[in-house]
């Protein structure tokens, strides 16, 4: 009976392994949405509700173009479920260790329509103009070396007539799948999570 049940866990862990699979990683390069690509990197099929995937961002959003003129490459960009975010991690990051996190939510005005060029209702594939008050200073700190850990940047994606324009209950369930993802594979320190912004 034993070494049934022994291989009936072991099939139970393996299978529960399997289905849980981290996509985050800090290897990940700059991905830039590019229209009509074969290439599932630079433009991604969104994949279904509760999965965490590597993502995009437009730099030529109509209107926005141009307002960031930093180098953005050491923010990942990921999304989960209906949430794109950016992802800076650590410097000389450790996946043996613990690090905490600053989540920055911006202001109405980095915001993402979904009618905007390449976004959809579901879809958005700016992710970037919400680092434009934020994440430069906040990564110069990191490479100074005044402070290391996770940067995340969420995006709202909103309806033109305003709809879904608030960080609110509709918002914070994708914020929290994203930190337990983090928790569970990258080192996120749970205790040490600090929310600001706009």
């Amino acid at each position: 009976m034993y070494p049934r049940l022994t291989l009936f866990v072991f099939i139970l862990f393996m299978s529960g392994t399997s289905m849980a699979q981290n996509v985050i990683s800090s290897s990940d390069g700059d991905y830039i949405y590019s229209i009509g690509s074969s290439n599932p990197l630079l433009n991604p099929t969104p994949a279904g509700a509760g999965v965490m995937q590597k993502w995009v961002h437009d730099p030529n959003q109509p209107g926005k173009s141009g307002r960031i003129t930093w180098d953005q490459t050491k923010y990942k960009s990921y999304r989960f479920n209906n949430t794109s975010f950016r992802l800076r991690f650590p410097n000389n990051y450790d996946p043996t260790k613990k690090y905490p996190m600053v989540i920055f939510l911006h202001g109405a005005g980095e915001a993402a329509y979904n009618t905007a060029a390449d976004n959809t209702t579901t879809v958005n594939r700016e992710n970037q103009d919400q680092l434009y008050w934020g994440g430069l200073p906040f990564g110069q700190r990191v490479d100074a070396g005044e402070w290391n850990g996770f940067l995340m940047f969420p995006q709202l994606l909103i309806a033109a007539d305003g709809a879904g324009s608030q960080w609110d209950d509709n918002t914070f369930p994708n914020i929290n799948g994203i930190l337990d993802t983090l928790t569970k594979y990258n080192g996120l320190d749970q205790d040490r999570v600090l929310v600001m912004g706009l």
